[in-house]
Protein backbone atom coordinates (compact mmCIF):
# COMPACT_ATOMS: atom_id res chain seq x y z
CA UNK A 1 0.00 0.00 0.00
CA UNK A 2 1.50 3.32 -1.04
CA UNK A 3 1.11 6.45 1.06
CA UNK A 4 2.13 10.08 0.57
CA UNK A 5 3.49 12.01 3.55
CA UNK A 6 2.48 15.59 4.16
CA UNK A 7 3.93 17.85 6.84
CA UNK A 8 1.29 20.09 8.37
CA UNK A 9 2.77 23.10 10.16
CA UNK A 10 1.00 24.19 13.32
CA UNK A 11 0.24 27.80 14.36
CA UNK A 12 2.66 27.54 17.31
CA UNK A 13 5.66 26.71 15.13
CA UNK A 14 5.58 22.92 15.28
CA UNK A 15 4.45 20.22 12.86
CA UNK A 16 2.32 17.12 12.39
CA UNK A 17 3.11 14.44 9.80
CA UNK A 18 0.14 13.02 7.90
CA UNK A 19 0.22 9.87 5.76
CA UNK A 20 -2.32 9.89 2.94
CA UNK A 21 -3.70 6.90 1.05
CA UNK A 22 -5.95 8.16 -1.75
CA UNK A 23 -6.80 5.45 -4.29
CA UNK A 24 -7.79 6.82 -7.68
CA UNK A 25 -11.20 5.17 -7.44
CA UNK A 26 -11.93 7.42 -4.46
CA UNK A 27 -11.61 10.46 -6.69
CA UNK A 28 -13.51 9.12 -9.72
CA UNK A 29 -16.55 7.44 -8.20
CA UNK A 30 -20.03 8.73 -8.99
CA UNK A 31 -21.04 7.98 -5.40
CA UNK A 32 -20.52 10.30 -2.45
CA UNK A 33 -16.72 10.59 -2.11
CA UNK A 34 -15.49 9.72 1.38
CA UNK A 35 -12.33 10.53 3.32
CA UNK A 36 -11.47 8.97 6.69
CA UNK A 37 -9.09 10.51 9.23
CA UNK A 38 -7.32 8.05 11.58
CA UNK A 39 -5.86 8.87 15.01
CA UNK A 40 -3.51 6.35 16.67
CA UNK A 41 -3.12 5.43 20.34
CA UNK A 42 -0.46 6.14 22.96
CA UNK A 43 3.09 5.37 21.74
CA UNK A 44 1.59 4.46 18.36
CA UNK A 45 1.94 6.09 14.95
CA UNK A 46 0.63 5.93 11.41
CA UNK A 47 2.68 2.73 11.09
CA UNK A 48 0.77 0.93 13.86
CA UNK A 49 -0.70 -2.28 12.45
CA UNK A 50 -4.28 -1.35 13.34
CA UNK A 51 -3.87 1.93 11.41
CA UNK A 52 -2.23 0.32 8.38
CA UNK A 53 -4.85 -2.43 8.32
CA UNK A 54 -7.76 -0.02 8.32
CA UNK A 55 -6.18 2.24 5.69
CA UNK A 56 -5.76 -0.78 3.42
CA UNK A 57 -9.34 -1.92 4.03
CA UNK A 58 -10.69 1.57 3.37
CA UNK A 59 -8.72 1.85 0.13
CA UNK A 60 -10.10 -1.46 -1.11
CA UNK A 61 -13.62 0.00 -1.08
CA UNK A 62 -12.57 3.33 -2.57
CA UNK A 63 -12.37 5.42 0.60
CA UNK A 64 -9.48 7.88 0.85
CA UNK A 65 -7.77 8.08 4.22
CA UNK A 66 -5.15 10.00 6.13
CA UNK A 67 -3.32 8.61 9.16
CA UNK A 68 -2.31 11.29 11.63
CA UNK A 69 0.93 11.15 13.59
CA UNK A 70 0.58 13.06 16.82
CA UNK A 71 3.48 15.40 17.60
CA UNK A 72 6.79 13.58 17.62
CA UNK A 73 5.28 10.20 16.67
CA UNK A 74 6.34 10.04 13.01
CA UNK A 75 9.96 9.09 13.73
CA UNK A 76 11.19 12.67 14.11
CA UNK A 77 10.95 14.54 17.44
CA UNK A 78 8.74 17.60 17.20
CA UNK A 79 10.25 21.06 17.55
CA UNK A 80 8.57 22.33 20.72
CA UNK A 81 8.93 21.25 24.38
CA UNK A 82 5.45 19.80 24.40
CA UNK A 83 4.06 16.42 23.46
CA UNK A 84 0.68 14.89 22.76
CA UNK A 85 -1.92 13.66 25.21
CA UNK A 86 -5.44 12.29 25.62
CA UNK A 87 -7.09 15.71 25.58
CA UNK A 88 -5.12 17.24 22.70
CA UNK A 89 -8.12 18.50 20.73
CA UNK A 90 -6.37 21.58 19.33
CA UNK A 91 -4.34 19.36 17.02
CA UNK A 92 -7.41 17.25 16.20
CA UNK A 93 -9.24 20.41 15.19
CA UNK A 94 -6.29 21.60 13.09
CA UNK A 95 -6.15 18.31 11.19
CA UNK A 96 -9.90 18.06 10.68
CA UNK A 97 -10.08 21.60 9.30
CA UNK A 98 -7.16 20.84 7.00
CA UNK A 99 -8.83 17.70 5.65
CA UNK A 100 -12.15 19.49 5.17
CA UNK A 101 -10.41 22.22 3.19
CA UNK A 102 -8.61 19.71 1.00
CA UNK A 103 -11.78 17.72 0.26
CA UNK A 104 -14.67 20.18 0.80
CA UNK A 105 -17.18 17.98 -1.05
CA UNK A 106 -16.28 14.72 0.66
CA UNK A 107 -18.10 12.98 3.46
CA UNK A 108 -15.55 13.13 6.28
CA UNK A 109 -15.37 10.39 8.91
CA UNK A 110 -12.89 10.23 11.79
CA UNK A 111 -11.66 7.09 13.56
CA UNK A 112 -9.82 7.22 16.88
CA UNK A 113 -8.07 4.36 18.65
CA UNK A 114 -7.41 4.21 22.40
CA UNK A 115 -5.82 7.52 23.48
CA UNK A 116 -6.55 8.96 20.04
CA UNK A 117 -10.14 7.82 20.46
CA UNK A 118 -10.41 9.70 23.75
CA UNK A 119 -9.08 12.89 22.13
CA UNK A 120 -11.39 12.46 19.14
CA UNK A 121 -14.46 11.88 21.33
CA UNK A 122 -13.58 14.95 23.39
CA UNK A 123 -13.26 16.96 20.17
CA UNK A 124 -16.70 15.85 18.91
CA UNK A 125 -18.19 16.82 22.27
CA UNK A 126 -16.49 20.22 22.27
CA UNK A 127 -17.37 21.06 18.69
CA UNK A 128 -20.93 19.68 18.68
CA UNK A 129 -22.70 20.95 15.54
CA UNK A 130 -19.61 22.91 14.49
CA UNK A 131 -17.54 19.73 14.05
CA UNK A 132 -16.09 19.67 10.52
CA UNK A 133 -16.53 15.89 10.36
CA UNK A 134 -19.73 14.07 9.49
CA UNK A 135 -19.33 10.93 11.60
CA UNK A 136 -16.88 9.19 13.90
CA UNK A 137 -15.80 5.84 15.31
CA UNK A 138 -14.21 5.51 18.77
CA UNK A 139 -12.37 2.23 19.53
CA UNK A 140 -11.11 1.14 22.98
CA UNK A 141 -10.93 4.66 24.37
CA UNK A 142 -9.97 5.25 28.03
CA UNK A 143 -13.09 7.28 28.79
CA UNK A 144 -12.21 7.68 32.49
CA UNK A 145 -8.52 8.55 32.75
CA UNK A 146 -8.40 8.47 36.56
CA UNK A 147 -9.89 4.98 36.70
CA UNK A 148 -7.63 3.75 33.89
CA UNK A 149 -4.44 5.15 35.45
CA UNK A 150 -5.32 3.39 38.71
CA UNK A 151 -6.22 0.14 36.94
CA UNK A 152 -2.87 0.05 35.13
CA UNK A 153 -1.16 -0.28 38.50
CA UNK A 154 -2.97 -3.54 39.26
CA UNK A 155 -2.36 -7.19 38.37
CA UNK A 156 -1.49 -8.19 34.80
CA UNK A 157 -2.22 -4.64 33.60
CA UNK A 158 1.15 -3.62 35.05
CA UNK A 159 2.85 -5.49 32.20
CA UNK A 160 1.12 -3.27 29.65
CA UNK A 161 1.73 -0.21 31.84
CA UNK A 162 5.48 -0.83 31.94
CA UNK A 163 5.62 -1.18 28.18
CA UNK A 164 3.62 1.99 27.54
CA UNK A 165 5.40 4.09 30.16
CA UNK A 166 8.72 2.87 28.77
CA UNK A 167 7.68 4.00 25.30
CA UNK A 168 6.63 7.39 26.65
CA UNK A 169 10.00 7.82 28.37
CA UNK A 170 11.84 6.95 25.16
CA UNK A 171 9.76 9.62 23.40
CA UNK A 172 10.85 12.22 25.98
CA UNK A 173 14.49 11.07 25.89
CA UNK A 174 14.62 11.47 22.10
CA UNK A 175 13.22 14.98 22.40
CA UNK A 176 15.78 15.92 25.07
CA UNK A 177 18.65 14.59 22.94
CA UNK A 178 17.52 16.63 19.95
CA UNK A 179 17.20 19.84 21.94
CA UNK A 180 20.57 19.25 23.62
CA UNK A 181 22.29 18.72 20.26
CA UNK A 182 20.70 21.80 18.69
CA UNK A 183 21.37 23.85 21.82
CA UNK A 184 25.07 22.96 21.69
CA UNK A 185 25.24 23.96 18.05
CA UNK A 186 23.46 27.28 18.54
CA UNK A 187 24.92 28.20 21.94
CA UNK A 188 22.68 30.43 24.06
CA UNK A 189 20.70 31.60 21.04
CA UNK A 190 16.96 31.05 20.86
CA UNK A 191 15.03 28.88 20.45
CA UNK A 192 16.88 25.61 21.03
CA UNK A 193 18.73 26.48 24.23
CA UNK A 194 15.61 27.60 26.09
CA UNK A 195 13.72 24.54 24.85
CA UNK A 196 16.47 22.27 26.13
CA UNK A 197 16.32 24.05 29.49
CA UNK A 198 12.56 23.48 29.62
CA UNK A 199 13.06 19.77 29.05
CA UNK A 200 15.84 19.63 31.63
CA UNK A 201 13.53 21.26 34.17
CA UNK A 202 11.33 18.16 34.08
CA UNK A 203 13.93 16.33 36.16
CA UNK A 204 17.24 14.54 35.95
CA UNK A 205 17.74 11.36 33.96
CA UNK A 206 17.69 9.44 37.24
CA UNK A 207 14.36 11.01 38.22
CA UNK A 208 12.76 10.21 34.88
CA UNK A 209 14.17 6.68 34.94
CA UNK A 210 12.36 6.16 38.24
CA UNK A 211 8.94 6.78 36.68
CA UNK A 212 6.93 3.56 36.80
CA UNK A 213 3.28 4.65 36.69
CA UNK A 214 1.08 6.89 34.56
CA UNK A 215 0.40 9.01 37.62
CA UNK A 216 4.12 9.75 37.89
CA UNK A 217 4.62 10.29 34.17
CA UNK A 218 1.66 12.62 33.84
CA UNK A 219 2.56 14.52 37.03
CA UNK A 220 6.20 15.06 36.06
CA UNK A 221 5.92 15.34 32.26
CA UNK A 222 2.45 15.58 30.70
CA UNK A 223 1.08 18.20 33.10
CA UNK A 224 3.99 20.71 33.01
CA UNK A 225 4.52 20.33 29.26
CA UNK A 226 0.86 20.97 28.47
CA UNK A 227 -0.21 23.57 31.03
CA UNK A 228 -2.07 21.32 33.47
CA UNK A 229 -1.66 21.95 37.17
CA UNK A 230 -1.36 18.26 38.05
CA UNK A 231 -1.94 14.76 36.74
CA UNK A 232 -5.44 14.78 38.25
CA UNK A 233 -6.20 18.12 36.61
CA UNK A 234 -5.12 16.61 33.26
CA UNK A 235 -7.25 13.50 33.79
CA UNK A 236 -10.35 15.41 34.88
CA UNK A 237 -10.20 17.94 32.05
CA UNK A 238 -9.40 15.37 29.35
CA UNK A 239 -11.57 12.30 30.10
CA UNK A 240 -13.93 11.63 27.19
CA UNK A 241 -16.74 10.50 29.50
CA UNK A 242 -17.58 14.14 30.21
CA UNK A 243 -17.88 14.97 26.51
CA UNK A 244 -19.63 11.89 25.14
CA UNK A 245 -23.17 13.08 26.03
CA UNK A 246 -22.53 16.34 24.14
CA UNK A 247 -21.72 14.72 20.77
CA UNK A 248 -24.24 15.61 18.05
CA UNK A 249 -22.73 13.82 15.03
CA UNK A 250 -23.30 10.10 14.35
CA UNK A 251 -20.76 8.30 16.52
CA UNK A 252 -20.04 4.58 16.88
CA UNK A 253 -18.42 3.59 20.19
CA UNK A 254 -16.72 0.17 20.17
CA UNK A 255 -15.47 -1.11 23.50
CA UNK A 256 -14.67 -4.36 25.29
CA UNK A 257 -15.34 -5.06 28.95
CA UNK A 258 -12.25 -7.28 29.18
CA UNK A 259 -9.89 -4.54 28.01
CA UNK A 260 -6.74 -4.99 30.15
CA UNK A 261 -5.99 -1.27 29.95
CA UNK A 262 -9.07 -0.20 31.87
CA UNK A 263 -11.55 -1.45 34.48
CA UNK A 264 -14.94 -2.73 33.42
CA UNK A 265 -16.53 0.12 35.39
CA UNK A 266 -15.02 2.65 32.98
CA UNK A 267 -16.88 1.23 29.97
CA UNK A 268 -19.07 3.89 28.33
CA UNK A 269 -22.80 3.81 28.95
CA UNK A 270 -25.80 4.78 26.86
CA UNK A 271 -27.30 6.47 29.89
CA UNK A 272 -27.55 10.20 29.34
CA UNK A 273 -26.26 9.95 25.76
CA UNK A 274 -28.20 11.08 22.66
CA UNK A 275 -29.59 8.59 20.11
CA UNK A 276 -27.01 9.58 17.49
CA UNK A 277 -24.43 7.52 19.43
CA UNK A 278 -24.31 3.78 18.75
CA UNK A 279 -22.73 1.57 21.40
CA UNK A 280 -21.21 -1.87 20.85
CA UNK A 281 -19.85 -3.03 24.20
CA UNK A 282 -18.60 -6.61 23.93
CA UNK A 283 -17.60 -9.05 26.66
CA UNK A 284 -14.43 -10.00 24.76
CA UNK A 285 -12.15 -8.14 22.40
CA UNK A 286 -9.30 -6.94 24.57
CA UNK A 287 -7.62 -3.69 23.66
CA UNK A 288 -7.92 -2.92 19.93
CA UNK A 289 -8.28 -6.65 19.30
CA UNK A 290 -11.75 -7.70 18.17
CA UNK A 291 -10.48 -10.70 16.20
CA UNK A 292 -13.10 -12.93 14.60
CA UNK A 293 -12.62 -16.49 13.40
CA UNK A 294 -14.18 -17.90 10.27
CA UNK A 295 -14.28 -21.48 9.00
CA UNK A 296 -12.74 -22.01 5.60
CA UNK A 297 -14.19 -24.68 3.29
CA UNK A 298 -12.13 -27.76 2.51
CA UNK A 299 -11.20 -29.08 -0.93
CA UNK A 300 -14.33 -31.24 -1.14
CA UNK A 301 -16.49 -28.15 -0.79
CA UNK A 302 -18.31 -29.25 2.32
CA UNK A 303 -15.80 -30.08 5.06
CA UNK A 304 -14.66 -27.15 7.20
CA UNK A 305 -10.88 -27.35 7.26
CA UNK A 306 -9.08 -24.40 8.83
CA UNK A 307 -10.00 -21.46 10.98
CA UNK A 308 -8.95 -18.10 9.57
CA UNK A 309 -8.62 -15.17 11.94
CA UNK A 310 -9.65 -11.76 10.70
CA UNK A 311 -9.72 -8.30 12.18
CA UNK A 312 -13.36 -7.49 12.68
CA UNK A 313 -12.76 -3.73 12.80
CA UNK A 314 -11.31 -3.74 9.30
CA UNK A 315 -14.45 -5.47 8.05
CA UNK A 316 -17.12 -3.39 9.76
CA UNK A 317 -15.74 0.16 10.02
CA UNK A 318 -15.57 0.77 6.23
CA UNK A 319 -19.12 -0.58 5.85
CA UNK A 320 -20.44 1.62 8.65
CA UNK A 321 -18.79 4.72 7.17
CA UNK A 322 -20.24 3.93 3.73
CA UNK A 323 -23.68 3.49 5.30
CA UNK A 324 -23.45 6.84 7.06
CA UNK A 325 -22.37 8.57 3.86
CA UNK A 326 -25.30 7.05 1.96
CA UNK A 327 -27.92 7.83 4.60
CA UNK A 328 -27.09 11.41 5.51
CA UNK A 329 -26.21 14.49 3.50
CA UNK A 330 -22.86 16.12 4.08
CA UNK A 331 -23.56 18.18 7.18
CA UNK A 332 -20.30 19.96 7.89
CA UNK A 333 -18.82 22.70 5.79
CA UNK A 334 -15.28 23.93 5.24
CA UNK A 335 -14.32 26.46 7.92
CA UNK A 336 -14.31 30.07 6.83
CA UNK A 337 -11.30 32.33 6.77
CA UNK A 338 -8.83 29.57 5.87
CA UNK A 339 -7.02 28.79 2.65
CA UNK A 340 -6.82 25.24 1.38
CA UNK A 341 -3.37 23.68 0.97
CA UNK A 342 -2.78 21.89 -2.34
Amino acid sequence: MWRDRERLHTPDGDFLDLDWHVPQVALKTDLQPITAVLFHGLTGSSDSLYVLGLQKALGQVGIASVAVNFRGCSGTPNWLPRGYHSGDTEDVELVMQHVRLRFPEHFIAAVGYSMGGNALCKWFGEQRDAACADAGVIVSAPFDLVACANHMDEGISRVYRNQLVGGCLEYIAAKKRMFQFLSQRSGAREPWHSRFEQMEALGSDETLAGIKSFWDFDRLITAPLNNFSSARDYYERSSAKYFLPKVTRPLWVIHSRDDPFMPESSAPSEEGCPPNIRFDISSGGGHLGFISEQLTVGLQGHIPSLRRSSFWLEEVIPKWIEKQAAEQPQSSQAPTGLVATP
